[in-house]
């Protein structure tokens, strides 16, 4: 696999808005597919990963929907990287 074909952008799924930060001209989206996401890009190569979280999403000053719980992030990142082990 070459090095261009394991970076992409997030524009790739605007087809399904509601998934991401891609709504139209704005952001928006919905959280609760960010922990799927990041096992499914890791599953295919992605090398990276952007995931907004914060303790509270819900008080969060800005795009809280989009947020995955600061308290789930330790359990995805585990899955995310034994996704990548298997790579």
């Amino acid at each position: 696999r070459s090095q261009s074909s394991r970076h992409h952008s997030l524009t790739t799924w605007r087809p399904w808005p509601h998934l991401l930060a891609c709504q139209g001209d704005s952001s928006g989206g919905d959280g609760r597919f960010a922990p799927y996401l990041a096992k499914a890009a890791t599953a295919v190569g992605v090398d990276g990963l952007f995931i907004e979280t914060h303790p509270r999403p819900d008080e969060a000053l800005s795009d809280g929907p989009n947020m995955v719980p600061l308290a789930q992030m330790p359990a995805l990142w585990k899955k995310v990287v034994a996704i990548d082990a298997v790579k």
